[in-house]
């Protein structure tokens, strides 16, 4: 039985060695913080748990930081000792970027949520003011919904781009309204057309029965003549164009207050 055991020991000896097939490249996120920024400060998207889909969240990050001309950030936060606002307040006190001469950066815009704390927010530095004083609760609004859901990356990427928007048009018609109240009913211009309509008509028959029947134009006494409501026409008309440049220059004025902005912004809870 010796020379058994001494063929087995060559054949084994003799064959190739095994090498272990290669590993895949990592699909794991880089991570949000490093040894030397722990709090994420220089990170675009901070995510520490994973719960965003970084591609996505990126693209819209860029894209909004575009519009605006702003340093856009987006944090997912997790538990926290106290909330959103005392947060940011930490992270200004303790980002070096973060400020510029003891105030929030002009140009900083914070897109944020903790889902341990079920609460979202938006803070901006004084040079966005002007495009997002009128407009980051709605981004809150717009982040929130999807949040209750859990739907993390559906609710900062519409938060985005309602930011983007706003930076193209602060005026902007938000595509995430809720069309609640018109649906299944008549759109208020409709209304206000029939309520014209029947003031006409009623007016007319008060006219007519004044007059017996006869619509000359003339003054008959009722205060209402066709030549008199012709040229009441006119007036209003004057004074409605009259109107109309006089608030276009107040909307003017409004604008170039709010380009000058102030920083700004808050927290919701969802």
């Amino acid at each position: 039985m010796g020379w058994w055991v001494l063929a087995a020991a060559a054949i084994v000896s003799a064959a190739p060695p095994t090498t272990p097939p290669p590993t895949p490249p990592s699909t794991v996120p880089a991570p949000s913080t490093s040894p030397a920024d722990p709090l994420g400060c220089d990170a675009v998207v901070f995510d520490p748990a994973g719960e965003l889909d970084r591609v996505p969240v990126e693209d819209a990050a860029a894209r909004a930081a575009a519009a605006l001309g702003a340093d856009v950030r987006v944090r997912a936060e997790g538990a926290l000792d106290t909330g959103l606002d005392q947060r940011m307040a930490q992270l200004e006190a303790q980002c070096p970027a973060w400020t510029s001469g003891g105030e929030r950066a002009g140009d900083l815009v914070v897109v944020m949520y903790s889902s341990a704390e079920r609460e979202a927010s938006v803070f901006y530095g004084a040079d966005q003011g002007g495009a997002l004083e009128s407009r980051w609760e709605d981004a809150v609004d717009v982040m929130t919904e999807r949040l209750r859901v859990a739907d993390y990356t559906e609710a900062v990427t519409r938060a985005l781009l309602e930011l983007r928007l706003a930076g193209q048009d602060p005026d902007f018609t938000s595509p995430f309204t809720s069309d609640d109240g018109a649906s299944g009913g008549v759109p208020p211009i409709i209304w206000l057309g029939l309520i014209v309509l029947v003031v006409g008509a009623v007016a007319r028959a008060v006219r007519y029965a004044r007059t017996g029947g006869s619509d000359t134009g003339e003054d008959d006494g009722s205060g209402w003549s066709g030549r008199s409501s012709r040229r009441s026409w006119g007036s209003w008309s004057r004074s409605r164009s009259s109107g109309r440049r006089s608030f276009s220059s107040r909307r003017s004025s409004s604008t170039s207050s709010r380009r000058r902005g102030r920083s700004g912004g808050g927290t919701k809870r969802w």
